[in-house]
């Protein structure tokens, strides 16, 4: 499977991130409805490539020269299963966070800024949609699978 990111805020800049490279094992566990939607997105997902990510980095209070160590060095994201939840956690060289969560319930997100978060995680017709609000914004970001790629805006 690959699929290649979206990403997306009403404020900051546009910008396309990445590609990203799944490794998935396959499961044969009986699913839910919500569960099955969110089988596709488990694995863990490497940044293969974006646009602008430093800018909208920047954007957020991130120095210009970590924004662009960040977005030339890439990140991870990994989405599993966490009893009858599930985790996402990502990794980058400034530094890693991981949020537990049930699709379609608002939780407490974790971002590496130390922000706090509201979040909520949905997934309609194969997208994935990722909305969190602090105090002053509100990010919403999607993920959107095509073969082996993730696309996030």
């Amino acid at each position: 499977r690959q699929e290649t990111p979206v990403a997306t805020s009403s404020a900051p800049p546009d910008f396309k991130c990445q590609k990203l490279a799944l490794s998935v094992l396959p499961s044969f566990i009986f699913l839910s409805t919500a569960a099955a939607k969110m089988e596709a997105f488990l694995g863990t997902w490497k940044v293969d490539s974006n646009e602008d990510f430093d800018k909208f980095l920047s954007y957020f209070g991130v120095s210009s020269t970590l924004a662009k160590l960040v977005a030339r060095l890439g990140s991870k994201t990994k989405f599993s299963r966490k009893d009858d939840a599930y985790a996402i956690k990502i990794s980058s060289v400034k530094g890693k966070t991981e949020s537990i969560f049930r699709l379609g319930q608002e939780f407490e997100d974790n971002c590496s800024g130390g922000m706090p978060l509201k979040a909520i995680i949905t997934i309609e017709d194969g997208v994935m949609k990722h909305v969190q609000t602090g105090a002053n914004e509100t990010i919403t970001t999607t993920r959107r699978l095509e073969g082996n790629l993730m696309h996030v805006v």
